[in-house]
């Protein structure tokens, strides 16, 4: 019964398509084989769906094999996250015990969470010195290393004071590397 509709299947396909490709190319030919066309088309598609209906079920031994097979892909993936997520967890424990590489993956941060902080300690009115691209913080020191917190320094702000006169002014951050909060935050006049 099955080798039925593979025939039909494979007669059906070998007529309709290059019927199909000559409709396209010729007017008039595709009005004459409008309809013969449309009858292999349906007779292809019918075909198929006879071809699909007539598989036979899969038999326990298929299921279970599925089953397992499915059940040590997930493993495996389970197993390749799992220790992905020991890696990263070994190289950011390293990385918190070097103050470079703390200081530049946090840099980003610390310009972030630091700004206002730092704005809110002028008495008037504040200024940022820095370019669009150009960070707000040059340099970083460990403070305290056992609770990863770094201080970030930097010079590109002015403050005005009550002459309208604006002063530049050298900026610290501490920032826990933890969690990113802001510990405190200290402004002296000057450069650096």
């Amino acid at each position: 019964m099955n080798n039925v509709f593979i025939t039909i299947l494979v007669i059906s396909f070998f007529v309709a398509v290059p019927i199909g490709l000559v409709s396209l190319v010729s007017k008039t030919l595709r009005k004459k084989l409008e309809t013969v066309g449309g009858l292999f088309t349906l007779l292809f598609i019918s075909s198929c769906v006879g071809a699909l209906m007539t598989m036979p079920e899969p038999t326990p031994e298929e299921k279970a094999e599925k089953a397992r097979i499915s059940a040590e892909y997930e493993a495996k993936k389970k197993q390749e996250s799992e220790q992905e997520a020991v890696k990263k967890a070994e190289k950011d424990a390293a990385c918190q015990k070097d103050i470079s590489c703390i200081g530049e993956k946090k840099f980003a941060e610390a310009s972030v969470y630091c700004q206002d902080p730092i704005e809110r300690m002028a008495k008037y009115s504040s200024e940022w010195t820095d370019g669009f691209l150009e960070p707000k913080f040059s340099h970083y020191r460990l403070k305290d290393a056992d609770n990863g917190i770094v201080t970030f320094i930097g010079d590109k702000i002015k403050f005005q004071n009550g002459f309208g006169a604006w002063q530049n002014m050298t900026y610290q951050c501490d920032l826990d590397t933890r969690t990113d909060a802001v510990i405190d935050v200290r402004v002296s006049p000057g450069r650096l």
